[in-house]
């Protein structure tokens, strides 16, 4: 027995009870979408369309409004373009001031080290001074004089050190 030979019927009208929901659905959809996007559309100015009449004064004070906007609308253009220029210009001198203050500390910086290795090469010659003049001492012979001043010291020395006895 072949059962794909076999057709259910209630499987085709599943489907299209399932194309027609979603046909609803959509077409629901797009009502609910163009009723929102027309109430978002109509301003201020329609409402009062459908409401009472308004004196005549009224209306010709919103028919000035509408004529004055479009010239409030550049000035208040231009104060923002000016304010954006406002802001620009201090952020380039904050900018500039930053990097002048970068560049004095690379200066100081620099400045700094050439001075510590300046004193170190001073100190390190004036080491080297001191080590050559502790070493170099008298390599000569001495004179008659330095000669008898040393035979005086180490005498007197060791008549210090070896001194007379004690007595008993």
């Amino acid at each position: 027995m072949n059962i794909a030979l076999n057709q259910i019927a209630a499987a085709k009208s599943a489907n299209s009870h399932r194309r027609f929901s979603f046909v609803r659905a959509a077409v629901a959809g797009c009502v609910l979408g163009f009723a929102v996007a027309s109430a978002a559309v109509a301003g201020p100015f329609d409402q009062e369309r459908d409401g009472p009449r308004q004196e005549q004064g009224q209306r010709d004070a919103r028919s000035e409004r509408q004529y004055y906007a479009p010239q409030r609308a550049p000035e208040r253009e231009t104060r923002q373009f000016e304010q954006r220029q406002d802001v620009q210009r201090q952020n380039v001198q904050r900018h500039y001031e930053q990097q002048r203050q970068y560049d004095q500390r690379q200066v100081d910086n620099q400045r700094q080290f050439e001075q510590r290795q300046a004193d170190r090469a001073q100190e390190d010659q004036r080491r080297a001074q001191d080590q050559q003049g502790g070493d170099s001492g008298r390599k000569g012979r001495l004179t008659p004089s330095e000669r008898a001043d040393l035979r005086r010291q180490i005498n007197e020395a060791g008549q210090d050190i070896y001194g007379k006895p004690p007595r008993r």
